[in-house]
């Protein structure tokens, strides 16, 4: 099964319109403006906060709401508590990232191949998609958390394709992981 894993990077505004959306698609935070994905995930307070109404809204046109499991209280303060599913964070490798979650929630459910869109990394002087500015501390996450971590998620999913559309910021040496630009 192919599936598509949609960031926040700016190049996902080039990519997106030349995707097939043949198969499953899943993306977090803002990415919920650009499409109406198969699956939201949404784990951090700001996120939940944001992007909650919007998500439920995604939900009556088939959208699945991921989020963490977390205390009750807590879920209610982020606006989650209605959410489909609560992922165990134990059972997933330590993302940090949302977007990095994300790629392994496709692997864990039956991807043979991931499509990676708007998931370059940050790059100095970045920008969101959005027009946001990426924190300068946020750039620093992507020889840091991105590239190791998805390093790992290529070695523990040997038999899926990770293609990687666009330019990343960050490289990966794995038999399975292209590059695709």
């Amino acid at each position: 099964m192919r599936w598509l894993v949609v960031g926040s990077s700016p190049s996902v505004m080039d990519y997106l319109p030349r995707m097939n959306m043949a198969g499953a698609t899943i993306t977090t935070n803002a990415g919920i403006t650009l499409l109406r994905p198969d699956v939201l995930f949404l784990f951090d307070r700001t996120a939940c906060q944001l992007h909650a109404e919007l998500a439920r809204f995604a939900r009556f046109q088939g959208t699945k709401l991921v989020t963490l499991k977390r205390q009750q209280e807590a879920m209610e303060r982020r606006g989650v508590a209605d959410f489909d599913e609560f992922a165990d964070e134990a059972e997933y490798e330590e993302f940090k990232l949302s977007g990095l979650f994300c790629v392994e929630y496709a692997c864990r459910h039956g991807a043979s191949v991931v499509q990676l869109v708007g998931m370059d990394g940050y790059a100095v002087g970045g920008m969101y998609f959005d027009g946001r500015s990426v924190d300068p501390r946020q750039m620093m996450k992507t020889l840091d958390v991105i590239q190791p971590r998805m390093q790992r998620l290529c070695e523990k999913y040997p038999d899926v394709r990770f293609e990687i559309h666009g330019q990343p910021q960050y490289g990966v040496d794995s038999p399975n992981w292209r590059v695709m630009s």
